[in-house]
């Protein structure tokens, strides 16, 4: 299962494209509505941003 079955998202740094053909499997997930895409959710980079990291393994 993979990225074609909406089981994750691409991330990707600002600068940075995904590979060849990446963007369009992700986008057809999306629109059948599969994995993740079947509820709304927040994309991990903008939790992080909007929340911080977390690692469970970080002193507080």
């Amino acid at each position: 299962m993979g990225l074609g079955q909406g089981m994750y998202v691409l991330a990707l740094s600002e600068h940075e494209d995904p590979l060849p053909g990446y963007a369009e499997i992700e986008a057809k997930a999306k629109a059948a509505r599969a994995g993740i895409w079947s509820s709304e959710f927040m994309r991990p980079a903008d939790w992080r941003r909007t929340y911080g990291t977390y690692n469970p393994l970080s002193p507080r």
